[in-house]
């Protein structure tokens, strides 16, 4: 099997939601082998796990100019620059949490 990667720790970013032009921050974390990337919605009451995969993209006709992921009626928006980045630097797992 190859060797996956992940980051070696904690990254956060904070600023305005390209979007919402909501107050926004992230956390990326190291995640383990085989857990994928993973966004963590933790603004919400109730905390969403959304795994990045074929099966949470979401119909962009209805969020248009945006790549959109989601689960149980929680979405994470503008997801395709991040994953980009991790496509490029080879990361296969992570945890984003999100604010915002």
């Amino acid at each position: 099997m190859d060797k996956q990667r992940t980051i070696n720790c904690k990254i956060s970013f904070e600023g305005v939601g390209l979007h919402t032009g909501n107050n926004s921050k992230i956390e990326i974390l190291p995640a383990n082998p085989n857990t994928g990337i993973i966004f963590v919605r933790r603004d919400l009451e109730e905390i969403t796990l959304i795994k990045a995969d074929f099966y949470a993209i979401l119909n962009p006709d209805n969020f248009p100019r945006r790549t959109s992921i989601g689960s149980k009626g929680v979405y994470v928006h503008t997801v395709e620059h991040l994953m980009a980045a991790f496509h490029l630097l080879g990361i296969d797992n992570a945890q984003i949490n999100i604010w915002g």
